[in-house]
């Protein structure tokens, strides 16, 4: 084999490694860790080290794994190998030319959990196909869990909402640091007793005693949860690794499995892996494995999420490597050349990064890798107050011109509510912006305003989505005449009180109102407007109001169908889709695009029970509201915009200009907040982990007791603690910029009574700037916030600026001379004829489907798969069967229903068996013959006295799915016996028993013939071979209908 050099790898990368990263690229196959700072290109040396493997031998491209924490990340690496992996692969033996050696596999950290998780679940007693939820779902789980348990969560002073929100942080606290919640209930059981045992408690031991209790309730939800998302056959990202580090564990052969699968392993971000994740990975890939990892501790920015900073530092000793002399640390490699910024620019980041390379020995200072770089600006003000530092800093963007584009210039926000400030002077300075963290996309306008209609649609009291429907500007209702909407909406439902009726009567009575039919509707109101209804509208809002009540009418009748299908048809019918096709985003785009994510957020949603109607849509965004766990919006980057976004999004970005304000402080950084264990149920305390963290907290409490002096000790340290990951999110920050860094604070806030001032990182980068703009002097003591001394009021509605209006009606008029204007084909080529053709045969196909939507008959097709029940309903009532398919009704609430289903829930506890019972096919649904618990327990004592008490069935609760025709029937069989009614011991026989509770002919015989052959088929054998019989218990009756049909027979029916 001819030798590989550095120079081959060269060619086949396009372009030179350093020599650092050459060291790390051709290191030995054995645990390794790069520590590679800001810019230093990470990426290049992992796809140059996948390269080398290949190129040299070492490892077929197929048996190398690659994980990353983002899609973005994973997908830019994979590409960089795609463009080298054909090149490399002609180093192999020409023997091996036609031989396909695949690729690496690369992947994000939680798709390789859930991989791990289909191909071993059955270990850990799981389904392979269960569903990953996120967001309201997990929310929505949570709340049926916490609305079922037995505990008092009242009296520890949870209200639901609250139970639910502390209930998942502490379920990811848990799959994160891989505690059992048993064993956190167990070490708080015995905390408790220790603190209520103190004769002089002070008010911390209280406060402790108080979180004790919450988290042993809390602990206890996370196994209920826990055992509802098994039941549900869900699990959530957290699941994910939890799991799977569970499996790798238990498991040798997992093991053993993925060693072999996977002989290289590449880990990105190593810095922001959790201490699950760091399990899983050990557990798998340990012990001497050729792991090589690739991190930055000054980068660590998410350990409010669950990341483990120890990770990085711990990684010599978890991935040690074999030597002659024994196990030895792993090697270590720096990244120091930065490739991005200038020097200047790199000499403020190294400043802010002092204190961290202190904790962090492994970290060296960033340097240039190329002395030709442009230095670098660094420009630093202090304003007087936060308005001032705003119109600075768009002053110094507007300076900026010319520029190549303006999405060369980024605003790194700590706080995404002071956006809108600067969005606004920015536009105001006629410059574009583009906002990356619009939030969520319900948010969004054009998204706002379908939901409103969904809303107003489904609900005749969704006031609130009918007001923004009417105060929109296509309907423009103004106030005046929005009042008198209200005003009569409210005379609709009043009800008049007695004189004298004392207030806690009309309290009571005001409170209890809580039927829909009760409440305050505008709906109700909007459908009374008519040209003659006596009240005072204006002519315009009349007239658009009765237009409005027309259209929602319509839309009212399509009401069953899906959320996707009805969205779909919103979007159609009110314009708002025209509207925002209309309108061009920063980023090049329409904002129909806002509206498209919708419509594939509607389309992929189902509730736990598979439900995607508009009610179960709306209550998952409800949902989503009430727990701030919205979807976010899609964004993509525009090419001419000033981008604006959190610091967090910038992470893995470069711009040629960097602008960070905010840098005040309480803001950058931010102010500690009390999220300690002794107060916070949903921490975990440190003597329940598994493996210490934060080893630079002290000890609480001390062996004297929980004492107020050490806890404030403990706060003190856990905020200095806090600071530092602020200063590695200002290091971020910084390092996101090529060219130049703009960085301001002030110090009076938009709200705040007191003065703020520079903060430590700001006072940093002044001391480094190359342009020391404003430096304010701290105001004097009894001023007062300018800012609060003169308050501008929004005005709402609002309304269109004069310019804005005049263009909307210059395209609107645009329109109507096109509509207007007649169709002429005749000047059109060929193809744009036959085009034209096609676009009529699709508005013919659209038209002829509405016009069929809107018939008086219709084609209604059986399902795929019926019920009992339903072939049932079917042979007895065809239309009105064929009705509950186009129009799908609730089954009517019955008690006696229910008691019938106990019935037969007691009867498998009888025979010693319970089944999982499918909610389509409950047993005892069908029978209303059980009025009161005196009668149920009559028909346990008939049962216990009639033929089948000394029998023993071979099943119960047995599930069929017959296939007839191209269609499955399916069900459950009560009861599958060996013998027949009368004789128990004919072996070779079968009996199919169904339990009736009503009273003897009650019963279609149907169903029994549905069963008999349904066990026939189970059972290999001729229906000849098998009876069936109703047995009415309370009678002590078999009935053995006669005739009973065959498939045959039965497949006529269908």
């Amino acid at each position: 084999m001819t030798e590989v050099t550095v120079i081959d790898l060269a060619k086949v990368l396009g372009f030179a490694p350093s020599q650092e990263q050459l060291e790390a690229i051709t290191s030995p196959l054995e645990p390794s860790m790069i520590v590679a700072g800001a810019g230093t290109g990470k990426t290049t040396v992992m796809a140059g080290r996948i390269a080398w493997l290949i190129m040299t031998q070492q490892v077929a491209p197929d048996r190398i794994l690659g994980l990353t924490f983002t899609t973005k990340a994973a997908n830019e690496l994979l590409n960089r190998v795609r463009k080298f992996l054909p090149a490399a692969l002609t180093y192999l033996p020409q023997d091996s030319a036609h031989v396909d050696f695949g690729e690496p596999i690369i992947s994000t950290y939680n798709a390789f959990g859930s991989r791990l998780l289909k191909e071993h679940a059955l270990r850990l007693g799981m389904e392979p196909d269960a569903r990953v939820v996120v967001d309201a779902t997990r929310y929505q789980l949570a709340m049926r869990v916490v609305c079922g348990t037995s505990q008092d969560l009242g009296e520890l002073g949870y209200s639901p909402t609250v139970a639910v929100t502390e209930l998942l942080k502490l379920d990811e606290n848990c799959s994160n640091y891989l505690v059992d919640p048993n064993s956190l209930i167990e070490h708080d059981a015995k905390r408790l007793s220790g603190l209520d045992a103190l004769e002089k408690k002070q008010e911390l031991t209280h406060d402790m005693i108080k979180t004790c209790r919450k988290r042993i309730a809390l602990a206890q939800l996370v196994l209920d949860f826990r055992s509802a998302k098994l039941a549900n056959d869900v699990i959530d990202y957290s699941d994910q690794i939890r799991l799977a580090a569970q499996a790798a564990q238990t498991s040798e052969t997992m093991r053993e499995m993925l060693k072999s699968q996977y002989q290289v392993v590449l880990l990105d971000e190593y810095q922001d892996t959790s201490l699950s994740q760091k399990v899983l990975l050990q557990e798998l890939f340990g012990a001497g494995h050729p792991v090589m990892a690739v991190g930055d501790p000054c980068q660590a920015i998410y350990g409010w999420r669950g990341a483990e900073i120890s990770n990085m530092g711990n990684f010599k000793t978890d991935f040690m490597r074999y030597t002659a002399s024994g196990m030895q640390p792993a090697l270590v490699f720096n990244l120091t050349a930065n490739r991005r910024s200038g020097k200047n620019i790199l000499a403020a980041a190294n400043k802010l990064s002092d204190h961290l390379r202190s904790i962090h020995p492994e970290i060296v200072e960033l340097v240039t890798a190329d002395s030709a770089f442009t230095p670098g600006e660094i420009h630093t003000a202090l304003l007087p107050t936060f308005m001032d530092e705003v119109n600075w800093i768009c002053d110094q963007v507007a300076n900026l011109k010319p520029v190549k584009s303006w999405n060369e210039v980024a605003v790194l926000l700590r706080e995404k509510k002071n956006a809108g400030h600067y969005v606004a002077a920015l536009e105001a300075r006629g410059i574009p912006v583009q906002v990356v963290d619009p939030g969520a996309l319900i948010n969004l306008p054009e998204v706002r305003d379908v939901v409103s209609y969904l809303e107003a649609i489904y609900d005749p009291t969704a006031n609130s989505a009918l007001a923004r429907i009417l105060l929109s500007p296509r309907w423009q209702i103004g106030a005046r005449d929005l009042a008198i909407l209200g005003r009569h909406a409210g005379e609709l439902t009043r009800v008049d009180v007695a004189e004298g009726t004392s207030i806690e009567v009309q309290l009571d009575h005001i409170v209890s109102a809580v039927d829909k039919s009760q409440r305050v509707s505008l709906l109700d109101a909007l459908e009374l407007v008519a040209p003659e209804d006596g009240l005072p509208y204006s002519l315009d809002a009349r007239a658009r109001m009765m237009e409005l009540a027309g259209q929602l009418r319509m839309l009212r009748r399509y009401c069953n169908e899906s959320a996707i299908d009805l969205i779909s048809r919103i979007i159609r019918v009110t314009g708002i889709g025209t509207e925002a096709m209309a309108t061009n985003s920063p980023e090049g785009s329409t904002h129909f695009d806002r509206l498209a994510a919708l419509i594939d957020l509607a389309g992929s949603y189902r509730n736990l029970e598979g439900d995607s109607s508009v009610a179960a849509f709306l209550e998952y965004l409800r949902t989503g509201q009430r727990f701030n766990s919205l979807v976010e919006a899609e964004v993509t980057l525009s090419d001419n915009a000033v981008i604006v976004m959190s610091v967090h999004k910038s992470k893995g970005l470069e711009f040629p200009v960097v602008v960070i304000p905010d840098l005040t402080v309480g803001v950058f950084p931010s102010a500690p907040k009390d999220r300690h264990w002794p107060r916070n149920a949903f921490r975990i305390p440190p003597d329940a982990l598994t493996t210490p963290i934060n080893p630079l907290l002290p000890q609480f409490p001390s062996p004297a007791g929980p004492r107020g002096v050490d806890f404030k000790a403990y706060t003190e340290a856990a905020a200095a603690l806090a600071t530092t990951d602020e200063r590695r999110l200002a290091y971020v920050a910084v390092t996101r910029a090529q060219q130049k860094v703009i960085a301001s604070g002030s110090w009076w806030g938009p709200t705040q009574a007191k003065p703020r001032g520079p903060s430590d990182f700001l006072v940093d980068l002044h001391d480094q700037a190359t342009h020391q703009g404003i430096w304010t002097s701290a105001p004097e003591a009894e001023t007062k916030n300018p800012l609060l001394e003169n308050v501008t009021y929004l005005m709402w509605p609002a309304t269109l600026d004069s310019k804005t209006r005049s263009r909307i009606r210059a395209t609107a008029d645009l329109v109507q001379q096109a509509i207007a204007k007649p169709h002429n084909v005749i000047d059109l080529t060929n193809e744009q004829q036959e085009q034209v053709a096609i676009w009529e045969a699709d508005l013919a196909a659209i038209v002829g489907q509405a016009h069929a939507y809107e018939a008086d008959e219709r084609l209604v097709r059986l399902p795929a798969s019926l019920s009992a029940s339903q072939l049932i309903a079917l042979n007895q009532d065809a239309d009105a069967f064929l009705k509950t398919l186009v129009r799908p009704m609730p089954r009517k609430p019955s008690s006696a229903a229910d008691r019938g289903t106990v019935f037969h829930s007691w009867v498998e506890t009888f025979y010693g068996k319970r089944a999982l019972i499918d909610a389509e096919s409950l047993t005892g649904a069908m029978d209303d013959e059980i009025y009161s618990d005196e009668q149920l327990a009559e028909l346990k004592q008939a049962f216990e006295a009639g033929p089948f008490f000394d029998r023993t069935p071979k099943s119960l609760e047995l599930p069929f799915a017959l296939s007839i025709n191209g269609r499955t029937l399916r069900g459950r069989l009560d009861a599958l016996f060996t013998g027949t009614s009368a004789d128990p011991t004919a072996m070779d026989r079968w009996l199919v028993v169904d339990w009736k509770t009503g009273k003897p002919g009650s019963a279609n015989s149907l169903q029994l013939s549905i069963y008999r052959q349904a066990a026939a088929q189970a059972l290999g054998v001729s229906d000849e071979s098998v009876e069936a019989v109703f047995y009415y218990v309370a009678d002590q009756v078999i009935e053995k209908p006669e005739n009973l049909l065959s498939l045959a027979q039965l497949a006529e029916l269908i």
